[in-house]
């Protein structure tokens, strides 16, 4: 079973609303009792807690890196390139779900519509297609360029458990960091020939399969 089986559906206005509000309502119906770094946390987290830090530290440096990761095992791999399409919907979920941990809504950032747009008029004049032939080297510095900018922004989660005395996150730089994330991780998917429409297709077939196996226990 796996995205193939599913057809999404149709996408009604701006790609990150949907996006948003399919990840919070699965996040909060189906997930959070079976994650155990959030499932005892209110949301959005207190950034200003171990308890709050070790979550958001667990969706980006371990969920979306652990997709990315395997989003380049298989673009590598000839054995495994179909299963591209479930790692960037894996990992774009996991950071929207990060985002909606800390309590930021769409509305925070610039739509993947415009941005799409932006990115087209660099391109060759022509039809944009999706197929699995792409720019390694390009890929491999748009990964890198996201997985730099998660590790910048989790690098000011300093709180310990050891330590007597604690400080506050400078939200300023967590947040600045925090939120460039998102801009580099939409330039990794354009890179890869994905456009708006087929985020969402890839994004809500990956959903549909995932709540199937949740409640089927496939």
């Amino acid at each position: 079973m796996n995205i193939l089986d599913f057809k999404a559906d149709e996408l009604k206005g701006p790609l990150l609303d949907k996006v948003f509000t399919v990840v919070e309502k699965m996040f909060l119906d189906k997930y959070k009792s079976y994650q155990p770094t959030v499932k005892d946390l209110s949301i959005p987290l207190d950034i200003d807690t171990f308890e709050g830090q070790v979550a958001m530290k667990d969706y980006l440096e371990i969920r979306v890196i652990e997709e990315l990761m395997e989003m380049r095992e298989a673009i590598l791999s000839d054995d495994m390139r179909e299963h591209v399409h479930e790692e960037v919907a894996d990992s774009f979920a996991f950071l929207i779900n990060a985002y909606i941990l800390y309590g930021w809504k769409a509305s925070r950032f610039e739509s993947v519509e415009r941005l799409w747009g932006n990115f087209a008029n660099t391109l060759a004049p022509g039809p944009v297609t999706y197929n699995l032939i792409w720019d390694a080297e390009q890929i491999d510095k748009s990964i890198l360029e996201t997985v730099y900018g998660i590790c910048l922004a989790c690098n000011k989660l300093k709180i310990r458990p050891w330590k007597k005395s604690q400080y506050l996150t400078d939200l300023l730089i967590f947040e600045e960091r925090l939120e460039k994330v998102y801009y580099s991780y939409m330039e990794l998917v354009f890179n890869m020939n994905i456009h708006p429409e087929m985020l969402w297709d890839i994004f809500h077939r990956k959903a549909l399969c995932n709540d199937f196996r949740i409640e089927t226990g496939y």
